[in-house]
């Protein structure tokens, strides 16, 4: 089906307004980016009523770096959610695209492309203040162990002094705050900020006594009038799976723009999976007693309150001893096994298939986890019509409100356990096998073991959540393919047949403008201390201490290896900026600083660098790969899934590792072109691109930088 003639206008108008706005050229690729989304959408069948009726169908666009495809698909879809009276979700991977698209890139095309919208963020609640607990927190003089386990029943809850809270009270009463987390000026500590915030279940929604002020309701209002929405992956998922239409706009009217796509099958697998430890589930347990406890005081021994309550109590009891053996088995049975680079321990259950004493446990495990979950949630439906009731004055009693948020507090983590030992127990054998193991940071301490299950395969989630669901998907971003081809990304996602793919070339002169070195250090990448020395050594000799460099790593322990080597040189000790924890912000802005000071400064980064990071300019000149980024070998999931596709004669090798890594490998040598203007040079150490036969297949998709002859250290 061709675009209408009316909304082919309204794009082409608004295309040419903007473009003439700005005073920008047209790009042969944008046009065509353009063009395939609006027929991507005109395609779609809809009933009389504007509901999709067609096939599922996703649009896949990949555009290089420079291609400009955010003015494209907003340039695309903007005119047409106004002609099919649906909203637009962007959601990316990183908070800086988020904000690149709503601060700058919104505004700037409502300005000069004549189409008029309103636009909102969309966060979940653990990002706004939740004025009932800020308003309890101020009343009591001890806040210890209030609210439970809260998101994660395995973090102990920490009590914070009463001037903490009265400090973020004081910025919402002189109105220098709006209760965001992130438009705070100053940070919070995290511990605090999990006190303050609440879940769906958590909520009392139009109970609550500060439902007008509440900063989330008041964020939902701006949504509802928003005809754009920005969000990212992780919010849409958590929608998706709570059934949709909870925190966004419900799919079947919603357009979705996914940028940065490649991130989605990872994030889809996340969002799936299930963990628990044992000590955590005993957490949960203990605060679910002591809350029924109390409400059955508190509600002067209501019979609801009392029955559900006196009626869990067994299980609970009998849940603990289950606990208990299980505890002793894995002290027993299990041969932990090192991740260094994690410092976690880890046992996985080869192709996911648990041990039979474990299948056993789970056994008795799981009605127990399930009756209680239902005896939880009907206790906290009962709690609820009580609160509601005004002639209860129960509303009217701090305490009273304490525990039913409290109760309310537990949902998650019940919900959550009650799935990992359904998941455990799952039989998958005709399916794409769940990823099953047990980790710990304490192998000396069984009661510190925690239970993993996660699938491997993504595309039977989008496929149930979001392809059958949704009127129209569009995926974006600038690695979606190897040298066109897509059907490494179409397997991952499970992309419907009626999907349509399209790759469209970055603008850049990479021959003009980059330089691609193959240095060989005389021996492949491993974990010896001569390989780490000789390394070090390159690194001294080709880093311009004048420059902006980036040096990229494949681990953590890698990093460290080389680092420690390069700051006992006083020269590199104060070039060198290491990545760690969480001082990615702190460390790109001292880079800069040095940079635009006139010095040279050395990132020394890890995969978090080698993608989203955008140093144009002298801001970034030389891109050093220590390794080619394959996954490690003992990720849980990946391992799993390889050895299922053994079983079935395949190669994991060449359907798994080889693409992942050659799509990160693009992402990494992205990092050095960001703009027309920009120059530089890209070094790869690691000898396997040029000696074994699939890194001829790595380089071939690479962009076509300026190649020599392989240089020798």
């Amino acid at each position: 089906m061709s675009v209408d003639p009316a909304v082919r206008e309204r794009i082409q108008q608004a295309y040419s307004q903007y473009l003439k706005g700005r005073d920008l050229k047209a790009r042969w690729g944008q046009k065509q980016m353009i063009g395939a989304i609006a027929n991507y959408v005109a395609g779609i069948e809809t009933n009389g009523e504007g509901q999709r009726q067609s096939d599922p169908g996703v649009c896949v666009i990949e555009a290089g770096t420079g291609t400009g495809k955010t003015l494209a698909y907003l340039t695309a879809l903007l005119p047409y959610i106004e002609s099919l009276q649906k909203k637009l979700v962007i959601s990316t991977a990183t908070i800086t695209l988020q904000q690149q698209i709503l601060e700058v890139e919104l505004p700037a095309f409502r300005t000069h492309s004549g189409v008029t919208f309103q636009a909102a963020l969309a966060k979940g609640r653990g990002r706004f203040l939740c004025l009932h607990k800020l308003d309890l927190h101020l009343q009591e003089e001890n806040v210890e162990d209030l609210f439970g386990p809260g998101t994660d029943a395995e973090e102990a809850t920490q009590a914070f002094p009463k001037e903490d809270y009265e400090a973020l009270l004081h910025k919402l009463s002189a109105e220098a705050w709006d209760g965001d987390l992130d438009s705070l000026s100053e940070p919070v500590d995290e511990g605090l900020w999990r006190t303050l915030t609440v879940d769906n279940r958590q909520c009392l929604n139009r109970s609550c006594a500060f439902i007008q002020q509440c900063p989330f309701y008041r964020n939902r209002a701006q949504q509802e009038e928003a005809q754009v929405i920005v969000a990212n992956h992780d919010l849409v998922l958590a929608d998706l799976a709570l059934g949709g239409g909870i925190v966004l706009p419900d799919p079947a009217e919603t357009l979705y723009l996914f940028d940065e796509a490649h991130h989605l099958a990872e994030k889809t697998l996340q969002h799936f999976s299930a963990q628990a430890g044992l000590r955590g589930i005993r957490t949960t347990l203990n605060q679910l007693s002591r809350v029924c406890v109390e409400m059955q005081s508190l509600s002067g021994h209501d019979a609801g309150i009392v029955s559900l309550a006196q009626d869990m109590t067994p299980h609970i009891q009998q849940l603990h001893l289950s606990l208990n053996a299980l505890q002793e088995r894995i002290a027993s049975e299990l041969e932990w096994k090192t991740d260094s680079d994690q410092n976690e321990w880890r046992v996985r259950f080869s192709q996911g298939q648990i041990p039979e004493w474990l299948h056993l446990d789970a056994s008795a495990i799981l009605p127990l986890a399930q009756r209680i979950l239902d005896h939880q949630e009907s206790l906290l439906e009962r709690a609820r019509e009580l609160n509601d009731d005004r002639s209860t004055g129960l509303q009217n009693d701090g305490r009273w409100s304490r525990y039913l948020v409290s109760l309310a507090s537990l949902s998650r983590p019940l919900e959550g356990q009650a799935r990992l030992w359904q998941i455990l127990l799952r039989d998958d054998s005709e399916a794409l096998p769940v990823a099953r193991w047990v980790s710990s940071f304490d192998p000396d301490a069984a009661d510190m073991a925690r239970l993993n299950a996660s699938p491997t395969d993504a595309s039977r989630y989008l496929l149930e959540y979001l392809w059958n669901r949704a009127f129209g998907v569009v995926l974006a971003s600038a690695t979606l393919s190897l040298a066109g081809d897509f059907a490494y990304f179409r397997q991952r996602l499970g992309l419907p047949e009626r999907s349509v793919c399209h790759s469209y070339p970055s603008p850049f002169d990479y021959q003009g403008q980059g330089r691609l070195v193959r240095l060989d250090l005389g021996m492949d990448p491993s974990d010896r201390q001569e390989y780490y020395d000789r390394l070090t050594e390159v690194l001294k000799a080709n880093i311009d201490r004048k420059r902006a460099t980036l040096v990229l790593f494949t681990g953590k322990r890698h990093l460290k290896a080389v680092a420690d080597r390069l700051e006992q040189d006083s020269q590199f000790d104060e070039l060198c900026l290491r990545q760690s924890g969480n001082n990615r912000a702190q460390i790109l802005q001292a880079h800069r600083e040095r940079v635009e000071a006139g010095e040279g400064s050395c990132l020394l980064g890890l995969a978090s660098f080698a993608e989203g990071l955008d140093l144009p300019g002298e801001l970034l000149e030389h891109v050093i790969i220590t390794r080619l980024p394959f996954s490690v070998p003992d990720d849980p999931i990946e391992a799993t899934l390889s050895e299922w596709l053994e079983s079935q004669g395949r190669s994991p090798f060449f359907e798994i590792s080889l693409p992942a890594a050659s799509i990160r490998l693009i992402q990494a040598c992205g990092r050095l072109l960001r703009s027309e203007k920009d120059s530089g040079q890209i070094t790869v150490l690691d000898r396997r691109l040029w000696t074994k036969r699939y890194g001829a297949r790595m380089l071939q998709a690479l962009p076509p930088f300026a190649l020599g002859a392989v240089e020798r250290f």
